[in-house]
């Protein structure tokens, strides 16, 4: 007999877990995990499942109970976005296999992939709601689940794009290149003018950095966002002024040295944001994306769109 969980999203609402597709990218992280060692320790939990490899042809299976996914941030979203344009709303588990992994680093999802897979067999896990923003603009209307923004984060990935053609040797290589790139950016970026609503406020000013976070942290695990919750239904927005580089300078000398982690700048919360950017570089979670000049960009939240599996002990 297959195992059987209940997981429960609220007192008047459960799910039965009897089967699960296994969504795996075999090429996340420096040191993958096989096809064989995925399906070896999901046999030990009773569940009938289902693999596919995203680098081949698959899609979300309508009578899964569960969908695991077995990558980094980008298949994580790869595959929301997939399940939100077939209306199917899966319960999704997360086994972080990227280089930063800041959506699971958000959930509080550890690293190790047998004690997540323990947690759901053993039933010590929860289900949380994760809320979803949306962007549109004359050029583009699209959603994101980590965040969106300006200056030198989009600046920074562009850097490495060009530095590091074929990627770095090691996720942690990575990570570390990339807290030095943000800091070069953070050194050379002109402040370039934002006018910006937030639920009726006016914040504009010279930035350096905008930054409309749904999850706690952005790029190389950067926790601009130390407190923020994907499913509160408001963004934690992150403004860097062009009198914050000093201050941005020194918290990212802080992290290259791997000090104390603080946060540098203050949040504002904000459910309806309107702005308009003069300057370059823009970024829809980690993708770069191309919208003109004083082009008048809105945002909004869509709540719960989501929902995924977290082990209760973390």
């Amino acid at each position: 007999m297959p195992a059987r969980w209940y997981v429960f999203y609220s007192v008047a609402y459960m799910k039965e877990i009897n089967r699960v597709q296994l969504l795996h990218n075999p090429g996340a992280g420096s040191e993958s995990i096989s096809r064989e060692e995925l399906s070896a320790i999901f046999k030990t939990t009773g569940w009938e499942f289902e693999y596919a490899s995203t680098k081949d042809h698959w899609g979300i299976d309508p009578e899964a109970d569960l969908v695991v996914v077995a990558g980094g941030d980008g298949t994580v979203k790869k595959i929301s976005v997939a399940a939100m344009e077939a209306t199917i709303n899966p319960l999704i588990g997360v086994l972080p296999m990227g280089t930063a992994n800041n959506l699971a680093t958000s959930l509080g999802i550890p690293q190790d992939i047998k004690r997540i897979i323990s947690s759901w067999k053993e039933g010590k896990a929860k289900a949380i709601a994760f809320d979803t923003g949306v962007i549109n603009n004359p050029v583009i209307s699209d959603f994101f689940i980590e965040g969106v923004g300006f200056g030198i984060f989009p600046k920074m990935i562009n850097d490495m794009k060009k530095k590091f053609p074929n990627g770095s040797s090691s996720p942690e290589d990575n990570l570390q290149n990339s807290l030095e790139a943000m800091y070069e950016a953070t050194k050379d970026f002109v402040a370039s003018h934002c006018e910006i609503n937030i639920d009726g406020r006016d914040y504009s000013g010279e930035m350096l950095l905008v930054e409309i976070m749904n999850i706690r942290c952005v790029g190389p695990n950067v926790f601009f966002a130390p407190h923020a919750h994907p499913g509160d239904g408001r963004f934690d927005i992150v403004l860097g002024g062009a009198s914050d580089r000093s201050r941005l300078k020194k918290y990212f000398i802080r992290k290259i040295n791997q000090d104390l982690d603080e946060n540098p700048l203050p949040v504002i919360h904000g459910k309806n944001i309107k702005l308009t950017w003069n300057g370059p570089d823009f970024h829809l979670d980690d993708t770069i994306i191309d919208i003109s000049a004083a082009s008048e960009i809105s945002i909004s939240i869509n709540k719960h769109q989501l929902h995924f599996l977290v082990p209760e002990a973390f």
